[in-house]
């Protein structure tokens, strides 16, 4: 148990997701792995999915929000550029939207 605790709190934002899928894999028994379907999906797989299904109706959806949210602030003089205001509790003044809309601590 120590073992898994002193590796919990290691960093492994490096380690390409996919050699944990690999490991994985291979220390199931193959019959058990066939019976349970524990095949290990490559990331490029998984985004052949999920790409069209989940993450091109978001973009487009934020897309016409966007077009939404900038006709209405045509002819608006902008308090602040959003692009490189890093404190959002002083850019959200311009459309007017209580610091609780960004879920921002006070």
């Amino acid at each position: 148990m120590r073992n898994i605790q002193a590796a919990a709190r290691l960093d492994w934002s490096a380690v390409d997701p996919s050699i944990f899928g690999t490991l994985f894999e291979r220390e199931l028994d193959p019959a058990t792995r066939a019976q349970l379907g524990a095949q290990y999906t490559s990331r490029e797989d998984i985004e052949t999915l999920v790409d069209p299904v989940v993450m091109h109706p978001l973009r487009r959806e934020w897309h016409e929000l966007k077009e939404k949210i900038d006709s209405l602030l045509v002819g608006a003089e902008p308090v602040c550029d959003l692009s490189t205001q890093l404190d959002k509790k002083k850019c959200c003044a311009f459309c007017s939207l209580p610091n609780a809309m960004w879920d921002l601590p006070t």
